[in-house]
C-alpha cells in the first residue's frame, strides 16, 4: 500500500504543473513554428561542417570543429581537442563526425517533439574523401582497425539514412576556424556565413 503524506502532495503538484507547463510552452512553439514554416518565413534544414586539424603545435592531439546550422541559423559550433592521439589525417576527420552528429541527433529529436515530424535528412559535410569513405562502406580499413569502435556509429546512422555524409571542398569548409588560425579573407567569408556582425 502507498500513503501520501503532507510532504508528498506538494512534490506530486509540482511534477503535475511542471508537466503542464512544459506541454503548453512545447504546444505554443510547436504552433508559432508551424506558422512561420507555412507562411515561408523559416526553414528547418539541417546542415552540418566537421573538420579536423591533424596535431596541434604544442602536443599530439588534433583539434575537432564543426558547425550545426538550422536553416540559416547557426545552432552550435564545436571547437575542441579530440581525446585520443589520432595516427592519420582520415582518423581526426572521422573522429571529428562525432561530436557534430550527436548534436544533430538532439537537434532532432527537438524538432520531432515540437511536432516538426517532417524534418529533412541532414547533410554532413566533410573535406576528407577517406573519412567519408569511411563512413559509406561497411568493409574496414586495415589501416584504421584500431579505431574506437563507438566511432563507428557514423556508419550506422549512415545506414540508416538518419544522416548523410558528403564532400565538400577544403574551401568552403566552414569548420576550418574552429581547428586552427585561417587567414583574414577566410575568416571573414566564414564569420558572415555565421551571421557574426562586426562591431566598429
Amino acid at each position: 500500500p502507498y500513503f501520501i503524506t503532507r510532504r508528498t502532495i506538494p512534490f506530486v503538484i509540482c511534477i503535475i504543473y511542471a508537466k503542464v507547463i512544459r506541454l503548453e510552452i512545447i504546444s505554443f512553439f510547436s504552433k508559432m513554428i508551424q506558422m512561420l514554416t507555412i507562411n515561408g518565413i523559416l526553414k528547418y534544414k539541417i546542415v552540418e561542417y566537421s573538420d579536423a586539424s591533424f596535431k596541434t603545435l604544442d602536443d599530439a592531439y588534433s583539434v575537432t570543429g564543426g558547425i550545426v546550422y538550422l536553416g540559416n541559423t547557426t545552432i552550435q559550433t564545436i571547437s575542441k581537442k579530440q581525446p585520443v592521439v589520432a595516427v592519420s589525417t582520415t582518423e581526426a576527420e572521422y573522429r571529428a563526425m562525432n561530436p557534430v552528429a550527436k548534436t544533430m541527433l538532439w537537434l532532432k529529436e527537438v524538432l520531432m517533439e515540437i511536432g516538426l515530424s517532417d524534418v529533412n535528412t541532414p547533410n554532413l559535410y566533410v573535406d576528407n574523401t577517406a573519412s567519408v569513405r569511411l563512413a559509406h562502406y561497411p568493409k574496414q580499413d586495415k589501416g584504421l582497425r584500431h579505431i574506437n569502435i563507438s566511432e563507428y556509429f557514423i556508419r550506422d546512422l549512415v545506414r540508416s539514412k538518419t544522416i548523410k555524409v558528403s564532400w565538400i571542398s577544403t574551401e568552403d569548409q566552414l569548420a576550418d576556424m574552429f581547428t586552427k588560425a585561417v587567414p583574414r579573407a577566410r575568416l571573414e567569408k566564414i564569420r558572415k556565413s555565421l551571421g557574426i556582425i562586426g562591431v566598429s
